[in-house]
């Protein structure tokens, strides 16, 4: 049943000793118990679990597709937008029910909650943090991102050309200021500028000197 699996994967995500949702904390509670500090607002999980189930297209072979990532999690449904709508339209509140008698029938069992406000719900979790979720609307899919608060990254300013380069070093493989340059297409005057504040914040390191300068990611999954 689908409320069966709402429910198993809800708590082996939030409440699982394996779980991605929250880090455990060197301190304790008044319990004696150790403090978690969460990784996801525990509601915009839930909500962007239940459109994922509820506005999915069933009339799709594919699955419902969880990634969990060090800096994200990405919650994909399949199926394009109902009735012309677009993500805009969905950040503002605009909903259409593609699988009515299935939202009654949860909406009957408490599982959901002010339907249509689920979306705008999950920005507010959000509000005056550095990412901010996305939807990403394709042809034959729907995905929510949701990012991790207790990643170091997502805490910082970073511009999308910083993103960029943290990217480009994500695969633990030094590159040269050339290297990087070439592949984002960027000035080297702007490179060097950039791999000097990313350096400064902690998030980059080099080896080398020079020309033989080569630059790193360095661990940063916790703030």
């Amino acid at each position: 049943m689908i409320y069966e699996e709402l429910d198993k994967f809800q708590d082996d995500f939030l409440w699982g000793s394996a779980s991605a949702a929250y880090q455990v904390e060197g301190a304790w509670d008044k319990d004696g118990k150790r403090m978690k500090s969460y990784s996801y607002p525990i509601d915009a999980v839930r909500e962007a679990i239940m459109n994922a189930f509820v506005h999915r297209d069933y009339t799709m072979s594919s699955d419902i597709k969880i990634e969990i990532f060090d800096d994200r999690l990405a919650i994909s449904s399949p199926g394009s937008l109902p009735d012309g709508l677009t993500v805009e339209d969905i950040k503002q509140g605009a909903n259409a029910k593609r699988n009515p008698i299935l939202i009654n029938a949860l909406d009957k069992m408490n599982y959901i909650e002010n339907y249509g406000s689920g979306i705008r719900r999950i920005y507010s979790l959000y509000k005056g943090f550095m990412r901010q979720p996305e939807l990403i609307a394709t042809h034959n899919l729907f995905t929510v991102v949701l990012y991790n608060m207790n990643y170091k990254l997502n805490t910082m300013e970073l511009n999308r050309h910083m993103i960029s380069i943290v990217q480009y070093l994500s695969n633990g493989k030094p590159a040269s200021r050339q290297e990087i340059q070439d592949a984002l297409d960027l000035q080297k005057s702007y490179t060097s500028e950039l791999l000097s504040s990313l350096k400064k914040s902690g998030i980059i390191g080099s080896e080398g000197r020079g020309t033989a300068t080569r630059y790193y990611l360095i661990a940063t999954d916790t703030g």
